[in-house]
């Protein structure tokens, strides 16, 4: 639940200030001398990979540098961000914050350098059809076509249900649920959430459903955050299900510390996508991996946002996940030596 509604108020941001938003002026900031590798760094640090997604897309219409997708893709952290948040926010703040850091500098190297030579394969071609976090850009949306679909009631209820349950998990976070309701009530709320998640997701045509009257930001936003609840929930129960039966302290004593901790971490990060990379920070709020093993799986970690990369440009793809994941691992293991437990500075996990 507490995952989940991270996952709500960001998605809600974003989309929010999309609404306001015009890409011409995301352009100005990026055409700027080191303007570009900030600002994909900050679509970067976004919790989850719309952010990313943003800067792939605008790469993919030739709009930024290769240097600021970089910049974006080194500081993402994808849907494990939310995770992290809810375990420490504190640990969260300064591993991210990190990762920000080596974005822009990264990014700032690439667009200097130009993106090395040994990797130069021209301009990326226009491509519009990118889709991650459950979300599409480019015509996927703009050329749906008309009419009432036939899932519409079908997903008004499970929108509706799935707001409730935000709802709910609220009042449990501020701490006005009713007392007489007690925890099943809660588990209740987590339950609707997540099966309105599932009927969500399971609609074929669920953009064209909001695209046919329903409400942009709430539609939108319960669009694109029920796939990630999904992808939170089977993370973790996998995670709970290998740790129940494999000792954390084997793990740790494996992985867990040492330089073979952030070499670990960096290489796992070459993985595409977010599930694998949530499951790590459940490990690592179980004691099973140390804090540079940690902050080099968020450097190395593209998230979701690697997929449409792929679609667009796949040789630079795999540079930029080579790029992310050297210095994931060059990182990971100078915190080794500076700072092997970030825990005794800012406080260890809450979970």
């Amino acid at each position: 639940m507490a995952v989940g509604l991270f996952v709500v108020g960001s998605v809600a941001l974003v989309r929010g200030a999309a609404l306001f938003t015009d890409t011409r002026v995301l352009q100005r900031f990026t055409g700027a001398r080191h303007g570009g590798p900030v600002v994909g760094a900050l679509l970067g640090l976004v919790p989850g990979c719309g952010g990313a997604v943003v800067a792939v897309t605008l790469y993919g219409r030739d709009r930024i540098g290769f240097g600021v997708v970089v910049a974006a893709l080194t500081a993402t952290a994808g849907d494990a961000a939310f995770l992290l948040l809810s375990v420490s926010f504190h640990i969260a703040v300064v591993t991210y914050a990190v990762a920000g850091v080596v974005g822009v500098l990264l990014g700032v190297v690439i667009k200097r350098v130009g993106a090395t030579r040994a990797a130069r394969v021209g301009s990326p071609p226009e491509r519009q059809s990118a889709c991650a976090d459950g979300d599409c850009v480019g015509r996927n949306l703009t050329t749906v076509g008309a009419g009432r679909s036939s899932g519409t009631v079908l997903w008004t209820m499970a929108t509706v249900s799935w707001w409730l349950a935000v709802a709910g998990g609220l009042a449990v976070s501020a701490g006005v649920w009713p007392a007489r309701v007690g925890v099943g009530g809660r588990h209740l709320v987590a339950g609707v959430g997540v099966v309105a998640s599932l009927v969500i997701v399971a609609i074929p045509d669920r953009w064209r459903v909001l695209r046919n009257g329903a409400a942009k930001l709430p539609g939108a936003t319960a669009v694109t955050v029920s796939p990630i609840v999904l992808w939170v929930v089977a993370a973790l129960t996998v995670t709970e299900l290998s740790v129940s039966g494999v000792s954390v302290g084997g793990v740790a004593a494996t992985v867990g510390s040492g330089v073979v901790a952030p070499v670990f971490g960096g290489l796992l990060g070459v993985i595409p996508g977010c599930g694998i990379h949530i499951g790590f920070v459940g490990l690592y709020a179980d004691g099973g991996v140390s804090w540079p093993a940690l902050v080099a799986n968020t450097i190395s970690q593209d998230g979701d946002a690697l997929f449409p990369l792929f679609a667009i440009n796949r040789r630079r793809a795999l540079v930029a996940t080579a790029y992310t994941a050297l210095a994931g691992v060059a990182v990971g293991l100078l915190a080794v030596v500076v700072a092997p437990d970030i825990s005794t500075v800012v406080g260890g996990p809450t979970a």
